[in-house]
């Protein structure tokens, strides 16, 4: 019923949203630490990424930015946070095990980490500023 009031600890408690913000992150890092295992995250720019010499090998040119999931968890989640590992680096949608039922093919891991990631942007948008908000006594309800 109450939902932000609850996130929020009626803004007596700000470190209820900030303790979920922390799982948020803790999940995120491991979720895109295993996408980026199975070379589901993905650099943005694949040409610069890779060096034609070093393309069949996936090995990193040595001026484009390492993923570090937990870098790309806490940057992706903490809205204007900007540690130069988001941008290049992303989910692809069309890559991982394919889910069917039936004949219909539906979604792929890829899709689902990157609906995830979404979901990881927009909770950390909600959260950040409930616990902001209650943290400096904007938020009491």
């Amino acid at each position: 019923y109450n939902l932000i009031g609850k996130l929020a600890g009626y803004g007596y408690l700000p470190g209820r949203a900030f303790k979920i913000s922390l799982g948020f992150i803790l999940f995120g890092w491991m979720l895109f630490g295993v996408g980026y295992r199975r070379r589901i995250v993905v650099p943005t720019d694949r040409s610069r990424a890779y060096p034609k010499d070093a393309a069949r090998a996936h090995r990193l040119s040595e001026d484009y930015p390492e993923f570090n999931a937990f870098i790309y968890s806490l940057e992706k989640f903490v809205p204007l946070l900007s540690l130069e590992v988001g941008q290049h680096w992303l989910p692809d949608a069309n890559r991982g095990k394919q889910f069917r039922l039936r004949n219909w093919n539906l979604l792929t891991t890829g899709s689902l980490l990157r609906c995830y990631l979404w979901f990881h942007i927009i909770s950390g948008w909600i959260l950040t500023a409930l616990w902001l908000g209650a943290l400096t006594g904007l938020v009491k309800t």
